[in-house]
């Protein structure tokens, strides 16, 4: 909701959504799209909108049957705020992560914060993510920031953000990363884009750049999370294309 592209190609953020353990959603690769899912919305009151999301996860046992307790389920309370032209939300989600098939399970914890201003010849935005778990063998600790803007140009729109990701369990593991994207509508369901994304890894570190989160080919395939020839590499993309609403 406040990345400035939306977290698609050009996102300095995207590069951190490889899933695997040092990923921002770690080995929780459904937190980008949960099976089972109820959401309840607030009415908005004085600006003030609150979000509550439970998933159940129906996590199947080593033995192959279904769990009756919490296993892999989500818990998601959120706030956004908005007043003229500022807005500002909270989000804390708590997950009993376990593989599908095993016995062993632990806990995630995750809390972004986020704010934007829109002065009208640009929107810049700052957001913080943390994750916390109490199991940093399977899983990671980790914080990241992000800033961006997105500003009105040639009747388009030019977005630009950069990430920082830091790795709390692994020394020498983190990364850093720049984006920037130009979109321009041919109409009121065509547009046309093009940028460039970075990402750049500390020795013990191999973010890839990612066609948005998760959302397509990985460009890191390899014998683990990273891709065994990406570790203390860094990448760059450049991209154009074209999008069509139907």
């Amino acid at each position: 909701m406040y990345d400035p592209t939306e977290l698609s190609l050009g996102s300095s953020d995207s590069p951190y959504f490889f899933p695997g353990r040092t990923s921002v959603t770690g080995q929780d690769g459904n937190l980008v799209r949960s099976d089972n899912s109820f959401m309840y919305v607030l009415p908005t009151s004085f600006g003030m909108t609150n979000f509550f999301y439970v998933s159940l996860g129906e996590h199947k046992n080593a033995a192959g049957s279904q769990n009756s307790n919490s296993k892999g389920n989500i818990y998601n309370y959120a706030a956004k705020f908005d007043y003229g032209k500022f807005s500002a939300m909270g989000s804390y989600l708590f997950r009993k992560f376990s593989p599908d098939g095993q016995d062993a399970s632990w806990n995630n914890q995750y809390v972004n914060l986020a704010v934007s201003y829109d002065f009208g010849v640009t929107k810049p935005v700052v957001q913080f993510t943390k994750k916390f778990t109490n199991d940093e063998t399977n899983s990671a600790n980790f914080w990241m920031a992000q800033i961006g803007t997105s500003t009105p140009l040639f009747g388009g729109k030019w977005m630009i953000s950069g990430s920082y990701m830091k790795d709390k369990t692994r020394s020498d593991a983190d990364a850093w990363s720049l984006g920037t994207k130009y979109a321009y509508p041919l109409s009121k369901r065509t547009r046309i884009y093009g940028g460039v994304e970075a990402v750049f890894n500390d020795t013990n570190a191999g973010y890839a750049i990612e066609a948005g989160p998760d959302s397509s080919l990985h460009f890191n395939l390899g014998g683990n999370e990273y891709g065994t020839d990406y570790i203390g590499e860094n990448a760059v993309q450049f991209f154009v294309g074209m999008s069509h609403q139907f």
